[in-house]
């Protein structure tokens, strides 16, 4: 029910901003891409044409947590650091919203200490829909969802997953 009611007053909030017309960034303009929630994660993106914006998105996650009187798990250590080329395709905006499919090819290291230490790599590709916000012409707030499959791969044993994914919000700052 919580959820519902954040969605709800985020839908409220944005159809009472003044209307502005999504007025996509002129090609050539460079923007830096923040995502707040979750993994710590940068971009850097370029407006390649009118519609198309390439991008490198840079990750890092470290998560430490002592289960002290836990049994055997202990201390757990987690740390993965990943490099994201990735490409925004927009479609027609409509007022201040611009909707766009997402590519992204992810690659990452993983290191992990739960009672041993083990060291991953990973290779993975997502696609997803999304939606920018265009509250002003230079910023844009988004977000999207999708699916992402990936490979993780270590000396004892490799993984393929397959499965859905969000982004949470991101803020685009165009210059």
């Amino acid at each position: 029910m919580r959820a519902w009611t954040s969605v709800l007053a985020a839908v409220a909030g944005l159809s009472l901003a003044a209307p502005v017309a999504a007025q996509l960034p002129e090609r050539g303009a460079w923007s830096l891409e923040l995502s707040p929630a979750g993994d710590a994660q940068i971009g850097v993106w370029k407006m390649r044409s009118e519609r198309t914006n390439l991008g490198v998105d840079f990750g890092l996650r470290l998560d430490r947590t002592d289960h002290a009187g836990s049994g055997p798990i202990g201390e757990r250590t987690f740390l993965g650091l990943i490099v994201a080329p990735s490409i925004k395709r927009y479609g027609t905006p409509v007022g201040p919203f611009a909707p766009y499919l997402f590519g992204s090819v992810p690659f990452g290291v993983e290191q992990k200490e739960i009672g041993g230490s083990s060291a991953w790599w990973m290779v993975g590709g997502s696609l997803a829909a999304g939606l920018d916000w265009f509250p002003v012409r230079n910023v844009s707030v988004g977000g999207r969802a999708g699916i992402l499959a990936s490979y993780r791969d270590s000396s004892a044993q490799s993984v393929t997953d397959v499965g859905t994914f969000s982004s949470g919000l991101s803020l685009h700052f165009y210059f």
